[in-house]
């Protein structure tokens, strides 16, 4: 998986990440088809779902001033 893209949300940041390859695209969608069908959950955007890693979670909210820092990065 590489980065994207930074996602600052108002309790969060996140990382948004894409797979390299188409193999490493197929593998882990893959995985992801045959978790749901294991614990007999599919939701609903299952097929578009965007990876990503939670690198934080705010304790409080940011200022609207402290997000607009944030999302300027």
């Amino acid at each position: 998986m590489r980065v994207k893209h930074f996602w600052p949300l108002k309790d969060g940041i996140v990382l948004g990440v894409e797979p390299v390859d188409d193999a490493e695209s197929k593998a882990i969608r893959a995985l992801r088809d045959d978790i749901a069908e294991s614990v007999g959950m599919r939701l609903e955007g299952h097929d578009t779902y965007e990876f990503h890693i939670t690198m934080a979670y705010f304790v409080g909210q940011p200022t609207n001033e402290e997000f607009t820092a944030l999302s300027s990065l």
